[in-house]
């Protein structure tokens, strides 16, 4: 039966015989495949997303085609996304709220050692389970769905969530590994403070993505501590040579945070 509608389209869940396990299948809206370059694009994006197998990232297992039907076949995984558990609990706790960004950075660090840049990174592509493990799902769509990798379309639209958005993306320039960096700090930022940093109507957010005067995290809740402040404050630098440069550096930042809280 269906289990939810995305970005991307219809989402069920199916029996798989030759895997033995339950599967998701998401069926991608037509529009996305339509055109040639999309196709190819969408295709070459599942192809690389493929090759990363880590614990926190959701398994993409196979691409089907069937007339003008695309549906990618994925691990499934009994779960909530960051949104709806942020939703219930408001913020999370300082080291509750470390663990889940640990296990994301963990798992992003392996998609970029496999040069997959995820590009939409936001709370809801961010599942955890009921024993607290993490996995991130959806790689690649924001720039699946666009011509160009740039952030406003032709209709002035934008590709991917503005509240989390790159400022390099933001002014429609090509993405590297920092824009889910940045992504992240934003994410981190509003998992422990429980507001985003920047608000407003979508140009206005882009703007302030621009400028990057955020508030402070620890001055917005007291409990996240300047250490865990500055942290973020570093993933989520405007200028992309002034943030944290890697996966790896993060990850390993945020376990040496949590070894001292």
């Amino acid at each position: 039966g269906e289990v939810g509608r995305g970005a991307m389209g219809r989402v069920m869940l199916a029996d798989d015989e030759m895997v033995g396990e339950p599967l998701i299948l998401k069926f991608m809206h037509p529009e996305l495949t339509a055109d040639g370059a999309s196709r190819e694009r969408f295709l070459r994006e599942v192809k690389y997303s493929r090759m990363v197998t880590h614990p926190n990232v959701i398994r993409i297992h196979d691409l089907l085609f069937k007339d003008n039907l695309c549906a990618i076949s994925m691990e499934f995984f009994e779960s909530r996304g960051i949104d709806e558990l942020l939703k219930q609990k408001k913020y999370f706790e300082v080291k509750e709220g470390l663990e889940i960004l640990y296990q994301a950075c963990d798992g992003m660090a392996a998609a970029h050692k496999q040069n997959v840049i995820h590009r939409d990174l936001k709370p809801s592509n961010i599942l955890m389970n009921e024993e607290g493990l993490v996995k991130i799902v959806d790689f690649g769509i924001a720039s699946a769905s666009t011509n160009t990798d740039s952030t406003l379309t032709k209709t002035g639209s934008i590709i991917g969530t503005p509240a989390y958005i790159s400022p390099e993306r933001a002014k429609g320039l090509e993405a590297d590994e920092r824009c889910d960096i940045y992504a992240l700090g934003v994410i981190a930022y509003t998992m422990l403070t429980g507001t985003l940093p920047y608000k407003g109507e979508p140009m206005a957010i882009l703007f302030q993505h621009l400028e990057g005067n955020a508030k402070p995290p620890h001055e917005v809740r007291e409990s996240v501590g300047l250490p865990v402040s500055l942290l973020i404050q570093k993933m989520m630098a405007a200028e992309a040579k002034n943030r944290i440069q890697t996966m790896d550096i993060a990850r390993d930042e945020i376990k040496a945070t949590l070894n001292q809280l």
